[in-house]
C-alpha cells in the first residue's frame, strides 16, 4: 500500500510541474523615442532573422561575436575577419583583398594605450594575445594611415 501510496503522490507531483522554454538569469526592456526592446540573458532557444541590411537573434543569449565599430565606405566590400572572439592565446586575422600587405593593424586597450602595432604580410595573420590581461580590446586594421576597420575583441 505504501508503495502504491507513493508512486500516485510521486505521478501527480510530475502532472503538476511546468516546464519553461528558457530559464533567464537577468533581463529587461529599453525604450526611446523610436521604439522599444525587450530582452533577457541567460536563455538557450532562439530564433533568428537576417536581409540585406543585418541580422537579428530574438530572445536568446547572444553569443560573443567580433562586432565592427567602424567601416570606411571605400573598404565596405574588403572582407576582414577576426576569429575566435573570446581569444585566448591567439586571433586569426584574415583578410579578402588583392593588397593584403597594404595594410596594418593597432591593438588597443579599453584606455587608448597602444599595446601591439605590425604590418600585415599576408592575407592569414596570426596575432599573439597570451600575454594580455583579460579585458576588451579594440582591433583597428589602417591601411596608409586610414582606419579600414575596427573590432572589438574579447581576451578571456
Amino acid at each position: 500500500m505504501k508503495k502504491l501510496s507513493f508512486i500516485a503522490i510521486w505521478f501527480l507531483t510530475i502532472l503538476s510541474l511546468q516546464a519553461q522554454k528558457g530559464v533567464t538569469a537577468s533581463g529587461g526592456d529599453a525604450t526611446n523615442a523610436t521604439g522599444s526592446i525587450s530582452y533577457s540573458i541567460g536563455q538557450v532557444d532562439f530564433a533568428s532573422a537576417e536581409n540585406a541590411t543585418g541580422a537579428i537573434n530574438a530572445g536568446i543569449q547572444q553569443p560573443y561575436e567580433i562586432f565592427v565599430s567602424a567601416v570606411e565606405a571605400q573598404y565596405a566590400n574588403i572582407r576582414i575577419d577576426i576569429f575566435p572572439n573570446p581569444a585566448d592565446h591567439y586571433l586569426n586575422l584574415s583578410i579578402d583583398a588583392q593588397k593584403a600587405n597594404t595594410f596594418s593593424y593597432q591593438l588597443i586597450d579599453m584606455n587608448g594605450r597602444l599595446l601591439k602595432e605590425a604590418a600585415i604580410v599576408n592575407e592569414m595573420s596570426v596575432i599573439h594575445t597570451a600575454e594580455l590581461a583579460p579585458a576588451v580590446y579594440f582591433l583597428n586594421i589602417t591601411e596608409n594611415g586610414k582606419q579600414v576597420k575596427s573590432f572589438k575583441i574579447v581576451k578571456k
